[in-house]
């Protein structure tokens, strides 16, 4: 969770756009890079479903460009560079 909370206060994010990382870790622990696997499904499953506030804020994920970030034991860190290929056709 400390993880979260500083690269959430260092690239000033806004609320809810780690709502589904940090529901992933709440249901499952940290299991390192696998986790990104999880948070990618937790998103999906929640634009299906546009329930309740906590998936209302996942869906505000909406933006052309993102990064995915998973730390492992040690100093073992995967990152990943994301861009929404439907933004790229508009």
């Amino acid at each position: 969770r400390a993880i979260l909370d500083s690269c959430e206060a260092a690239l000033a994010l806004e609320p809810g756009k780690l709502a589904a990382s940090r529901h992933v870790l709440s249901e499952y622990g940290n299991m390192y890079g696998v986790s990104i696997v999880f948070v990618l499904d937790e998103i999906r499953r929640c634009r299906r479903r546009n329930g309740d506030q906590r998936e209302r804020d996942m869906l505000e994920l909406d933006c052309g460009w993102g990064v995915m970030l998973g730390f492992g034991p040690g100093v073992t860190v995967e990152m990943m560079v994301l861009h929404d290929a439907a933004k790229l056709a508009r």
